[in-house]
This record gives C-alpha cells, structure tokens and sequence, in this order.
C-alpha cells in the first residue's frame, strides 16, 4: 500500500506527471474513467478507493517506471497480487458500509443481511488468505466474531419485519451460523419478538379499555361491585386474542418474493388495516438508522452551507436551505449546487 500511495502522490503533485500519466493511459486505450486517489491514512474506506482505482492502472506504473526514472515506486508483481487480496477483502466492507449508511431507505432492516456478508467473506479469506495478510485477516474475524455475538439477536428483529423473510430466513440462517446451537438461539429470537408484540398490544388494548371505561359504570349493575372488572376482564381477553391472531396470521403467510426494488415502508402501509399493531411496530423498528453515518452527514451538509462567506444565514433559513438540498437528492434531481444557493440567496450572504 505504501508504493501506491507514494506512486498517487508522485503523479498528483505535478501537473506534467499528470498529463504524462494521462497520455500512457490513452496510448493503453484504457477506459476505466476514474482518476488516481489518494487516500487519508486514517480512513480505511478512502485507502480501499485509492486501491481499487490504482489497480486498474497497473499497466500505466509499470509503464511510467520505464519512461521516467525519477519514478521509483512502482509495486512488484506479488505487491499487486496483495493489493488484489486486500480490494477483495474491503469491497464487502465498503459495500455494507454505503448500503446501512443510506439516508434515503430504511437500513435496520438490511443490517443483517450486510453483517452476514462480512462474515462469510471472513472466513473464505481466512482460510484462503495470502500469508502476507494472514495475520490480519484473523484479527479482523476475532474482532467481527466479537461484535457479531453482541448484536445478532438485536440485528434479528428488524427482518422478521420483512415480509420477505420472517422465522423461516433465522431457521435457515441459524442453522449456517450456530450450528447444533440453532434451535436455542431461534428461540430467543422468537421469544425476544413475541414478548415485544404483547407490549405494543397492551399499548393500543390500553388506549381502547380507557375509552371503553367511560361506559362501564353505567351499564353494570350497582348491587355488584365487580362488574366492572368482569367487563374489562372480557375486553382485555378479546383483544389478547385478537392481536395473537394478528401476529400468527402474519407469520403463518409465505414469505414474498425477494426484490431488489422490495418498499418495505410501502408495504406496511398497505398492510397497516390487516396487521395494525405490527405496522406500529414496523414504524418504530424501521425508523431507526443501521449507522451514525447519515446523522454526521447532515452536520457536515451544514458545514458547507455556512461557510467563511456565508456567516449570516439565519438558523431558519440554514435549516431551509440543508432540506431542499436533502428533498433534491431524494426526488433524483439535479444536485443543489452553491451557485444555485447563491442565486436564491441573491448574493446578499443573508
């Protein structure tokens, strides 16, 4: 890695390397479109670019070493066979991190999905890994193995959710993950989620028995002082079982065809009249961010906003500005640009 980003930053510094390298580029009749990257030490997902874009060019460096002898970093044929070991290890990562730090979707739904994939990739590279990284490599399954035995059963919930996989994706997934310890584990699980399907019911049973309340004194019968409890006794039971037939009835019904293009959020509002309580569940449960990622976006979004030039907004106005570049975004428009704020702005910096 050290040669490549010396190499990046030999080419970059200068813009008659930069042209030279460009000019071997065309001659190779190489159409990657991406340029060189140089990465931030300190950000793993940066070096992974600065990696996976080099890779591409490798002809160009070995080229460049011969052209110009000032050039004196260009890797070793077994130094690119590692770069290739360590884009491959990365790209799951890289992917997982972009997929559960999307701001336009709901992603807890898609956390464990994208952990698993981690996971697999872990223990193929383990076991296949060049000796260089091997070291690495293990660490980095320890390490996953560590966050992976914290968090399954709270990445679990959110998918149960998801008509596209419910108890039977854990019962074929657990199987693969726990081995003769499957069953064990699929039953906390499902005790996990069925204890917090009563709750929610005890939520909206609450709601209805305080409204139901304001009639029970006037159709019981005075001379016996528990008929109160008798009727709120029968409500409460009806509702039980209604909301168990709820949560069975969903369970009970095949999963849906797996999609790409699938809506979660569309879905449970279709479904919200024939499953209300899990629907309140889904809104609770899918609102919650896989990743930190896309809360820090927004401050840095606010960074560019007010900068050095543009001191004197007012938080309304900062605050209208931060949302319709979100709202422009998600409709797939044309990104707002600073000369478009500008122009709305007026030039007035207020």
């Amino acid at each position: 890695m050290g040669k490549i980003r010396e190499s990046v930053k030999y080419i970059t510094v200068s813009q008659g390397r930069e042209e030279k390298f460009a000019q071997i580029v065309k001659q190779q009749g190489i159409t990657y479109g991406k340029g060189l990257i140089l990465d931030v030490a300190t950000r793993w997902n940066t070096s992974y670019l600065m990696l996976n874009t080099a890779k591409h060019y490798k002809s160009v460096f070995d080229s460049l070493a011969v052209q110009d002898v000032h050039y004196t970093y260009a890797p070793t044929f077994d130094e690119w066979e590692r770069v290739e070991v360590i884009c491959r290890l990365l790209d799951v990562f890289y992917d997982a991190t972009k997929v559960i730090s999307g701001s336009k979707y709901p992603t807890s739904n898609l956390h464990f999905h994208e952990f698993w994939k981690v996971r697999i990739r872990l223990q193929i590279e383990e076991s296949e890994v060049d000796p260089y990284i091997y070291d690495t490599v293990k660490y980095m399954r320890k390490k996953f193995e560590k966050y992976w035995n914290l968090s399954w059963m709270a990445l679990s919930i959110p998918v149960i959710l998801d008509p596209q996989f419910k108890y039977p994706f854990f019962q074929f997934r657990f199987q693969q993950a726990f081995g003769d310890n499957a069953p064990s584990q699929f039953s906390k699980v499902k005790s996990l989620f069925g204890q917090m399907f009563d709750e929610y019911a005890e939520m909206s049973n609450s709601g209805s028995t305080q409204q139901e309340g304001v009639d029970i004194g006037m159709g019981t019968d005075n001379n016996d002082s528990l008929a109160d409890w008798d009727h709120h006794l029968s409500l409460t039971t009806t509702s039980s079982n209604l909301a168990r037939s709820e949560l069975d009835s969903y369970l009970k019904k095949t999963p849906i065809t797996r999609s790409d293009k699938f809506d979660i959020l569309s879905w449970w509002q279709m479904n919200s009249v024939e499953f209300p309580i899990l629907a309140r569940m889904a809104r609770d449960i899918l609102d919650v961010p896989a990743s930190t990622v896309a809360s820090e976006s927004a401050f840095s979004t606010g960074g560019r906003v007010i900068s050095d030039y543009r001191s004197r907004l007012t938080p309304e106005a900062a605050e209208a500005l931060i949302c319709l570049q979100d709202w422009y975004r998600a409709s797939g428009s044309s990104e707002l640009t600073m000369e478009s704020i500008d122009d709305m702005l007026g030039h007035e910096g207020s």
